[in-house]
């Protein structure tokens, strides 16, 4: 119920938002991704969490940006993409968002699972509740950006790292690589929020 409300205000907010800065290029990146499985815009970041957005954006009709390598102006190219393209630019940002809105209901319930594994029911609801009407979350779940996929990976590797060290379950150690891998899919500082993990 937490989460599906924090859903909601995040949908709330995200539709009447223009695009932020990093927009732009995200969703150029993103619909290259889906579309070429290249990388020429924005490689400063892993391309998993961009190619939800791409995935969202298939069957759109979109003209893609220009090649980055041949022309400075990235800028107007990008403007021009979201802007001026076949499809307006309300229904690709809406469209390119709504993933992120999925990762940040399954965030709000993986903080919550993982609350009541270490401290019982009642601190599972504080934890949805917390996370799921805490602002900064619910600002950046209704954007295109890689912040809140790595943010649901790294929480989802504290089961699995609790099972490894305490001998568990023999699995733990495959599910650990596993999320620790799409962390380091979706953003490049990945290994760092991995490391602050061990102490727990």
């Amino acid at each position: 119920m937490l989460a599906c409300l924090g859903g909601a205000l995040v949908v709330g907010h995200l539709l009447g938002d223009s695009a932020t800065i990093d927009e732009p290029v995200h969703i150029a990146s993103a619909v290259e991704i889906a579309r070429d499985g290249t990388g020429r815009w924005n490689p400063e970041h892993p391309p998993l969490a961009k190619a939800l957005a791409g995935l969202a954006l298939t069957g759109l009709p979109l003209s893609p940006v220009p090649d980055p390598l041949r022309s400075p102006a990235h800028g107007p190219m990008l403007f021009r993409f979201l802007f001026d393209n076949q499809t307006p630019g309300e229904t690709i940002l809406l469209r390119a968002r709504l993933p992120f809105v999925g990762l940040f209901i399954v965030l709000v319930l993986a903080v919550a699972a993982e609350a009541r594994r270490r401290f019982g029911p009642a601190a599972a609801l504080v934890a949805a509740g917390l996370t799921a009407f805490e602002p900064n979350l619910i600002g950046h779940a209704g954007v295109v950006h890689t912040d809140l996929a790595v943010t649901l990976a790294i929480v989802l590797s504290l089961g699995p790292l609790r099972r490894l060290v305490q001998g568990e379950d023999r699995l733990a150690s495959l599910q650990l690589g596993l999320v620790w891998g799409i962390a380091f899919l979706c953003k490049y500082d990945a290994p760092l929020l991995a490391l602050i993990t061990l102490p727990l």
